[in-house]
């Protein structure tokens, strides 16, 4: 979410001091960790059971899109 609204976040004085809208930290850095962790997350979820890896895409969903 904060690689999706860094635009908005640097217009936002509240916000405008976060890592990623400020320039502190590079945004692909952001979305390259956000994507490793999601994988992770993903094949071990996976791997304990098939259910899970199937219900792990909807967590990964509402974290990255809602919040």
């Amino acid at each position: 979410n904060r690689y999706l609204d860094r635009d908005i976040d640097k217009n936002n004085s509240r916000t405008e001091m976060r890592k990623i809208p400020s320039g502190k930290l590079p945004a692909s850095f952001g979305l390259f960790w956000s994507l490793t962790f999601g994988i992770i997350f993903f094949g071990i979820s996976f791997y304990w059971k098939d259910i899970l890896g199937y219900l792990s895409l909807i967590v990964l969903f509402i974290l990255g899109f809602l919040f």
